[in-house]
């Protein structure tokens, strides 16, 4: 008997060495010493860690077996640790270590951040981008399929390991397939302690203030790309969650909703991110309360002041409130505004003042939370100063509202803005409406989308809808050949007679140089629709942007700016983002300075319109100029070898 207990234990100690055997780095660091939940701490200047994390993705259940008797409203199983109870109603998710949404990251700036991917969702491949960081030496990690790796197929581990260089309110995704629609998405929080520039304007920076929010369908995603003829609802989504919560009012779920407690009389900041996947903006307001902005897209700004914040997908914004009213719980508001407007879909938080500064949500609390949500239907909330309401015009002092371009960033590159222009590039986008008899032509297969009945459309930028390439073009640059690319003025034969070109979509930018973008909405109908474009690897210096109530094309706003009916902000003021919203028949116009090489995708952040085309490649330098790649790094391609004749 003794003996088969020690080969019992020897055996389970081999499975535990066995299934940590992975979790090392070359250099014999143990990553199990080193768990990224630690990583939330004190910041202080030169003290930085090694942050490890273990990512394993799955197709599973949202308000599953693991839920119990959550649906019921017993609030006790909603938190099992492996219940998803999001909005109250069943469907499957992709989810990270069953959680939506995925754990978060909340470390120090300049510590290593090590995340071990594992792909369990079988028959799909994977990736994660880190929004927001550039992964400046690091760019084989920046996780989109094709350009800077190759996708993580199931059953495979792969390593990111990357500096936190890039301090703010930052989120990571997946950028494969729709699995960002489905659940993998999580925030992702990196400090400087006191070195803050906004510290001394508020008392706690806590990350039980940081609020992710999504918008959410009952299907999964692919249900609604290409889409289906007569399946609601079609593009546009069915609710939103904050921080994986909500309630279905039109099924009356019993689900929790979120609660963020704060001490009477102290100043919080909120990081608010925006992982929006559809094209309605999320509009956010709170009961009693301002928000002053501190930072937009993780860039630290001059404060603004509004009752009322609207932002796309994408987007992150922080802001400060001051608990300064009567002790009692206040309603905080999200709707989706835009083409989503009509249908009135809103989520509810509380802000609940605690008596003291103990802000651990209990389940009383969320259990008090749930019976205020008919309150917070009944409330009105003001509606005075906006931050980017969809009438604003940039730029304009007399007014009570803004846009993002009218935010002053407090690192701005000056020497950017005086610079002279080496190039400028112009980028339209839009959605191009195809026929039937087009589309489904013998031998021809391409994306596109069918949002109701036979509509059907694909989406491009300069009239070149994105085609993937076989390989990851930043890790393997001695397959590239030049002909496999494409652009305005460079197509294949087989886009002759075409309107909408697909093909490898790049611009080559010279390293050092500085560039001026002018991204253009050219679709053809005007609506309350925005584009968030966001682009990889860099932070852009937006000095223009506007509206007009008319279509617009590259050759119109050419001839406006001529005439100096364009607005500019070009001084010693800017904003700093990574992701623009451009309005409807609008415009933005930005700057970089193109030190970081490598290979960057700029897309829409809609998915369905990232999905059909919309997005293209820069190549900033040549690929003597990108960093070395890791030794073993993962290769792909197409395999199609030679055949012979039987014998």
């Amino acid at each position: 008997m003794t003996q088969k207990i020690v080969i019992l234990i020897l055996l389970s100690v081999a499975c535990i060495v066995q299934s940590y055997s992975v979790e090392t780095l070359e250099n014999g660091i143990d990553l199990r010493l080193h768990p990224g939940e630690n990583c939330y701490r004190q910041c202080k200047q030169g003290q930085t860690k090694i942050c490890y994390f273990k990512f394993v993705m799955e197709h599973y259940q949202a308000m599953g077996v693991a839920c119990g008797k959550c649906s019921e409203g017993v609030l006790e199983d909603c938190f099992h640790p492996h219940c998803i109870s999001v909005d109250g109603f069943e469907r499957g998710v992709t989810s990270i270590n069953r959680q939506i949404p995925s754990p978060p990251i909340h470390v120090c700036h300049n510590d290593k951040i090590v995340v071990d991917v594992v792909n369990s969702m079988a028959g799909s491949s994977a990736s994660l981008h880190w929004h927001g960081l550039h992964m400046r030496n690091t760019q084989m990690y920046d996780g989109v399929p094709y350009v800077t790796q190759c996708p993580i197929n199931y059953g495979q581990t792969f390593r990111y390991q990357f500096k936190a260089s890039e301090s703010g309110t930052q989120f990571y995704h997946s950028h494969a397939g729709h699995h960002k629609i489905n659940g993998q998405f999580g925030s992702m929080v990196i400090r400087r302690g006191d070195k803050e520039p906004h510290r001394q304007l508020y008392d706690f920076d806590i990350k039980e203030h940081t609020m992710i929010v999504s918008d959410w369908v009952h299907d999964y995603a692919e249900m609604f790309v290409p889409g289906l003829p007569s399946r609601a609802p079609g593009m546009n989504p069915e609710n939103i969650l904050i921080n994986g919560k909500g309630i279905y009012p039109e099924f009356n779920t019993k689900s929790p909703i979120e609660v963020f407690k704060v001490a009477k009389n102290k100043k919080y900041r909120f990081r608010f991110i925006n992982s929006a996947s559809f094209s309605c903006p999320v509009q956010v307001q709170m009961e009693s309360h301002s928000l002053d902005i501190i930072a937009s897209d993780s860039y630290d700004t001059q404060p603004v002041t509004v009752d009322t914040l609207i932002a796309t997908g994408g987007e992150r914004y922080d802001f400060i409130i001051n608990a300064n009213q009567d002790f009692g719980s206040y309603c905080l508001k999200l709707q989706l505004v835009g083409a989503c407007k009509a249908s009135k879909i809103e989520q509810f938080a509380i802000l609940q003042y605690s008596k003291d500064e103990n802000h651990t949500v209990t389940l009383e609390d969320y259990k008090n939370a749930r019976d205020l949500v008919e309150k917070c239907r009944e409330t009105t909330f003001k509606e005075e100063n906006f931050m980017n309401h969809p009438n604003t015009t940039c730029f304009d002092e007399d007014h009570n509202s803004h846009c993002a371009a009218d935010l002053v960033s407090l690192d701005v590159d000056e020497k950017l803005l005086r610079e002279k222009v080496d190039e400028r590039y112009y980028l339209s986008f839009n959605n191009y409406f195809v026929s039937p008899d087009e589309l489904f032509e013998e031998g021809r297969y391409e994306h596109f989308l069918n949002p109701a009945s036979n509509l059907l459309f694909q989406s491009g930028m300069n009239n070149i809808s994105f085609a993937w390439p076989t390989f990851s073009l930043m890790t393997q640059p001695k397959e590239i050949d030049e002909n496999m690319f494409c652009d305005e003025n460079r197509q294949p034969k087989s886009c002759e007679d075409r309107t909408l070109c697909h093909c490898i979509h790049r611009k080559k930018i010279p390293l050092n140089s500085v560039v001026e973008f002018v991204l253009i909405d050219e679709n053809r109908v005007i609506s309350t629709m925005s584009h968030p474009f966001h682009m990889h690897g860099y932070g852009l210096t937006l000095t223009q942007m506007g509206q007009f109530r008319e279509k617009l094309t590259v050759e119109l706003f050419k001839e406006l700016e001529a005439s100096g009916e364009i607005a500019t902000k070009v001084g010693k003021t800017a904003a700093i983002k990574d992701t623009i919203a451009i309005p409807s028949a609008g415009y933005a116009v930005f700057r970089i300075r193109a030190d970081n090489p490598g290979f960057w995708l700029i897309h829409c952040h809609i998915d369905h319109h990232f999905a059909t085309g919309m997005a293209m490649l820069l190549q900033v330098g040549k690929t003597k100029h990108f960093p070395k790649v890791p030794k073993n790094f993962p290769e792909c391609n197409n395999f199609l070898p030679n055949v012979k004749n039987l014998d």
